[in-house]
């Protein structure tokens, strides 16, 4: 939820989390940040209180509600679809070809299994505590 808040419903949000990362402790070797502070607000998990509040309010709030098309990695190909069938019935054109051109970048990139057939136990608690 903070990558969705810092990315898309508050991007200004993560500039605030690197500024206060800015002179911190993070930034000293042997295992500081590089570079310093660290870009793309990759560590908001431990951004400041009142920063995780305010995501927490943003995501359960309306402005949530604006988005009708979400993308999962797990059904990306189905989801598109979707995705691109509301946006024609809302008067979008798209070139033509495009569900051929769709199919061949899934096929590249598709995966046979689930994610979580990605990771073993410990590297998926890792993860997990990490997002």
């Amino acid at each position: 939820s903070m990558r969705l808040w810092t990315q898309v419903l508050r991007p200004g949000a993560m500039d605030a989390i690197n500024e206060a990362y800015a002179n911190h402790s993070t930034c000293l070797q042997p295992f500081g940040m590089n570079p310093c502070p660290c870009p793309l607000g990759d560590f908001v998990r431990s951004a400041p209180q009142e920063m995780l509040e305010e995501c927490r309010r943003d995501i359960d709030g309306p402005r949530l509600a604006e988005f009708d098309c979400w993308l999962r990695t797990e059904r990306l190909s189905s989801d598109f679809q979707q995705c691109m069938a509301k946006f024609r019935a809302r008067g979008g054109v798209l070139l033509e070809g495009w569900r051929e051109a769709a199919q061949v970048v899934h096929n590249k990139n598709a995966y046979p299994g689930s994610c979580r057939d990605m990771y073993d136990d410990d590297l998926a608690a890792f993860v997990e505590g990490v997002d």
